[in-house]
């Protein structure tokens, strides 16, 4: 099979298909911020408790600081390299960052108190952190970073699944997970398109954000959000590379392309 490599610009991985002919684009909207989907449902989904392990999914790191605040004094910086932070304090509700948007879509949170592996305490902004571990390494065989992602969160269950035959396919496969999730594969003469249909309950549309964004992308990326649909859609500066989220017949659809 073909290798796609998908570029994981955190740890210095790289996708090295050719890039020549594909954008994408969809309507941006100018309704007011959907801090819903970002705030309300995070506890419940993400299961914040004194003594959990969350880990950091940002490329640059995020800095610990001695206060719950962007202008508290700095520690240290922890960097997306897999190392554990363990849970010292709940971020207060009352006390909210926005650290980023994309188009009308905020990417908010609390300040969490954690301690390092090193025994450094400070706070970190909870936006970019998840309760899964970031993928530091290629070491289980699939062809995209995305579903070997996905692996480690559940177990991939029986064999992939040949996509049946349809014009311009040249393979395709999906591969199903204990969890109900299911990673869809198709490469095309054209580029390549990954599909990852989740569990509604799994991730928030802006954990799925910030677990799935740096998997796909190696460089800096441009978004828009149509607030009806709550779907976030990205792509590279280019616009070879593209990806998006939305909330859709009961599953969170996210889906990536690329051009060969």
């Amino acid at each position: 099979m073909k290798q796609i490599f998908i570029g994981l610009f955190a740890a210095g991985l790289f996708w090295a298909c050719k890039q020549d002919n594909k954008t994408a684009s969809t309507a941006a909207s100018n309704a007011k911020p959907d801090v819903a989907a970002t705030t309300s449902q995070s506890s419940e989904i993400r299961a914040l408790k004194i003594g959990g392990v969350l880990y950091v999914h940002t490329p640059g790191g995020l800095v610990l600081r001695k206060t719950p605040s962007k202008d508290g004094e700095k520690i240290m910086n922890v960097p997306l390299d897999g190392r554990p932070l363990t849970v010292l304090e709940l971020p207060d509700p009352s006390n909210q960052y926005v650290a980023e948007k994309i188009g009308s879509f905020e990417v908010s949170g609390g300040w969490v108190k954690v301690r390092t592996e090193g025994g450094q305490e400070g706070y970190l902004f909870e936006g970019y952190l998840s309760r899964f571990p970031p993928l530091t390494k290629m070491d289980f065989g699939q062809d995209s970073y995305v579903e070997g992602f996905y692996a480690h969160i559940s177990r991939p269950k029986g064999e992939r699944k040949p996509l049946p035959e349809q014009p311009g396919l040249i393979e395709g496969y999906r591969q199903e997970f204990e969890d109900g999730a299911v990673f869809q594969f198709e490469y095309y003469e054209g580029g390549v398109t990954h599909h990852l249909y989740l569990p509604a309950d799994k991730f928030t549309v802006q954990e799925a954000l910030v677990l799935f964004r740096p998997l796909w992308f190696k460089g800096k990326t441009k978004g828009e959000y149509d607030a009806a649909a709550k779907k976030i859609t990205l792509t590279d500066v280019d616009g070879y590379q593209y990806m998006s989220i939305e909330p859709k017949n009961g599953q969170l659809v996210l889906e990536f392309a690329a051009a060969d």
